[in-house]
This record gives structure tokens, sequence and C-alpha cells, in this order.
């Protein structure tokens, strides 16, 4: 699915150009004159980035008051969605509620800052708090069904993988380019092939 956030023209164009690691982004965002614009800027960042990164499936995506009532219902969540970001329903059919903090200088999340989050997706089995931060306290970390994604997680972004999140928020959804087989893996795949060309099962064993 493919949706770019409603406040993306609100940023300035360049904000998510020519990056090197997601640090300079943060930088970017510190400069902001508002705080809103501040957390607008982060939560169109990891709109694109959901809908780029292969690790989360990402079927579909709703942002904050986009959410169908069909969604709304099954996570019991309320008209006014105050308190989320949006939901992602995954490639396996799981509903993922969602919030983004951005804070300056990576102070730590407290329960206070997510508790209306927390109180709304307690139905939720799978539900995600998403963050520039690296801490959050401990009551939110010890919590069931809350995945946490942290500024150090983001700091693991390559400059193609944020290339490629700039290039789906200007409409162009980038393409993955396949990985090139390593030769023992090749040599693997050469040999599976050629067992199904006289076989109905094979069996492949190999190291780690």
């Amino acid at each position: 699915m493919f949706c770019r956030h409603p406040r993306l023209s609100t940023l300035p164009g360049d904000l998510f150009l020519g990056l090197s690691s997601f640090r300079e982004l943060e930088r970017r965002i510190a400069f902001l004159p508002e705080e809103l614009q501040r957390g607008d800027a982060l939560e169109v960042f990891v709109e694109a980035y959901l809908q780029t990164h292969p690790l989360f499936q990402v079927k579909d995506l709703w942002l904050v008051g986009q959410i169908p009532g069909e969604v709304r219902k099954t996570l019991n969540l309320p008209r006014d969605q105050k308190g989320i970001d949006g939901v992602f329903r995954t490639r396996s059919g799981s509903l993922v509620p969602y919030q983004v903090k951005f804070r300056i200088a990576r102070p730590q999340v407290t329960v206070r800052e997510v508790s209306t989050f927390l109180g709304l997706t307690e139905r939720a089995k799978d539900r995600m708090l998403i963050s520039n931060s690296d801490r959050y306290a401990g009551d939110i970390e010890n919590r069931d069904s809350l995945r946490i994604l942290t500024g150090t997680y983001f700091d693991s972004l390559t400059r193609d993988e944020l290339a490629a999140i700039a290039e789906w928020l200007k409409g162009r959804p980038d393409r993955p380019t396949p990985a090139t087989p390593r030769p023992h893996q090749q040599a693997a795949i050469n040999d599976i092939t050629a067992a199904f060309a006289t076989e109905d099962r094979a069996t492949a064993v190999m190291a780690c």
C-alpha cells in the first residue's frame, strides 16, 4: 500500500534527501522551529521506514484519522484516536498500532508520555513504540505484547536504506535489489535444482 503522510507537505522539501546517517536526519529535525513540526518529521520518516523495510512485512498502513472502522473495532480503538499515530497490517494479517516520539538529545521516554497509547492498545496482540530516544522507562519495557524501536536501532540504517526512504516519500517506491548468492550458496542452489530435476524431494544440509 502506498500513502504518503499528509503532513509531508508542511516540512522542508530537502529534509530527507542526501542523508548519510540517521544522526544527520536527527540534527536536521532538531533545527526545525516548532515541537509539533519535529514530531511530524519523525512520524513521516517512520511511515516510510515501515513501508520500505522488509522486516515489518507491511501490507496496509493507516495513519490516525484514516483507520477503517473494522480495524478500530478489532483493536477496540475509539473514534478519537489521540494517543496513537497509526496502525499497520502485516502480510500474515496481524494488526499493529504504533506511536512515534521525537526527542532532542535522546532523553528517556517516560510512562506518562505514552500512557494513553498503552491504555488504548491493551487489546492488541502486537504493538510498537518508536522513538529516536535510546531508553524507555522500565515500566514500559516490561509491558506485554509491546515492541520498542530506539534511536540505536535507527543508527544502523545504511545510506542506501535512507535513500530508499527518501525515494518512497517522493512517490517513487524503490524496488530492492535481489541479493547475490555467495559462491557456496550458489553451489547449493545448483545442487538442489539438479536434484529436483529427477526427484520430488531433496534434503540440503548446510552450516548456519
